[in-house]
């Protein structure tokens, strides 16, 4: 379990939160319920309640919504998407739903900008 004061040591002390771009709330939600499940024997309980938590977190609303995630949210979707895109799952995945995952990642990753 890793927990927030962690978190601030390995970023080097400085608090990070993350803005996320969705274009579509409807295929990301469900491109990450996909995801959890198919990675819960990888992730802990801990993780699995913050992926829970972060699709909770985006309305089931019209495209471009902008969600602020914590550093400890921020890392369990990342382990969750890592994770995920190991398995036999991903790669027979719809398409609309691995460019979401691949979206979401390369923002994570600082490979492309939010819209905010």
């Amino acid at each position: 379990m890793i927990d927030e004061s962690i978190l601030q040591l390995i970023s080097g002390g400085v608090f990070m939160e993350t803005t996320l771009s969705i274009t579509n709330p409807f295929t990301f939600k469900e491109s990450l319920l996909v995801a959890v499940e198919v990675t819960d024997s990888f992730l802990n309980h801990l993780q699995i309640g913050q992926i829970y938590e972060i699709i909770n977190k985006v309305p089931n609303s019209l495209p471009d919504v902008t969600i602020t995630l914590s550093s400890t949210l921020t890392f369990a979707l990342k382990s969750c998407i890592q994770s995920f895109k190991q398995t036999a799952t991903y790669n027979w995945l719809r398409e609309d739903f691995k460019e979401a995952i691949t979206d979401i990642e390369q923002q994570l990753n600082g490979l492309k900008h939010s819209l905010s």
